[in-house]
């Protein structure tokens, strides 16, 4: 039961966070979205979230992904 209750968390957390960049990408009109993410793989989500905000949004934007390692050293930079 309680891993149900923290799926639903999670699913309204990453709702919430799709509508909020939603409006910042269509309302503030940003010209670009850098994501940066550490190497572990708990960052994995970060991408995710923008996919989806870049999928309801009007207005397509580039992105790029920045891949940090855990000294600050930055390990991959590509536009996706």
């Amino acid at each position: 039961m309680k891993r149900d209750i923290l799926k639903i968390d999670e699913d309204y957390a990453m709702g919430a966070a799709c509508v909020f960049q939603t409006a910042m990408i269509d309302i503030s009109k940003v010209d670009t979205i850098t994501v940066m993410m550490m190497e572990v793989p708990c960052c994995g989500g970060l991408m995710q979230m923008v996919s989806a905000a870049l999928a309801n949004a009007s207005r397509k934007v580039p992105v790029k992904k920045m891949i940090v390692g855990i000294n600050g050293e930055v390990l991959q930079e590509e536009w996706v």
